[in-house]
């Protein structure tokens, strides 16, 4: 958390986030606030969070929703109505996406607008790249081209097995960063 100190509140007597103690931490903190993080592990439904996150709001912090436990939010109310700047959505937990050791994992990330300018825009999208340049570029770079349609269409699949050593990871690593700077000149038009 580059330094920054976390400060847990309470809970009240039905086990949801005390306002109270929010209220108290946010205005004695309001210098150094950075966040709040909901839903809390234990998963349900909080009828308290959108005051919750005005009071962080109002003392100059910024909302930050884990989507790992939505399920307690599913059909009751939304990102925007709580009032989160900022939600990943790892939905293994709600929807039954594959995630550690499973398979493929997902993880949408949403933001609100003020926070947009932050965040990387669709490099290759906005270049014309398609994923099928770079599965022949990794070619060029001496590996073999990954699947790129099962089982999820529009998805690279790079699956690295146990056997490779850390030198041949760090070459993959080194090349795709290679390729994404590529795409960058591309996107800015200083391919020559």
């Amino acid at each position: 958390m580059c330094g920054m100190k976390i400060i847990n509140v309470g809970t009240n007597s039905k086990c949801n986030i005390n306002i109270e103690e929010v209220r108290k931490a946010a205005e004695a903190n309001k210098e150094y606030l950075s966040m709040v993080t909901y839903p809390s592990t234990h998963g349900v439904y909080e009828e308290g969070i959108d005051e919750n996150c005005k009071i962080i709001h109002h003392n100059g912090g910024q909302v930050y929703m884990d989507g790992a436990n939505m399920n307690a939010q599913v059909g009751l109310t939304s990102l925007g109505w709580i009032g989160a700047d900022f939600c990943h959505l790892n939905l293994h937990k709600t929807f039954y996406i594959p995630h550690g050791g499973g398979g493929l994992r997902t993880g949408p990330i949403c933001v609100k607008k003020h926070l947009a300018p932050y965040f990387p825009s669709h490099p290759m999208t906005s270049a014309g790249v398609e994923r099928k340049d770079v599965a022949k570029r990794l070619i060029d770079y001496g590996f073999h081209g990954p699947a790129m349609s099962w089982p999820v269409p529009g998805i690279l699949i790079i699956e690295p097995t146990e056997s490779e050593r850390n030198a041949e990871l760090d070459r993959f690593c080194d090349a795709l960063i290679s390729i994404r700077q590529e795409i960058a000149k591309f996107r800015k038009e200083q391919w020559t």
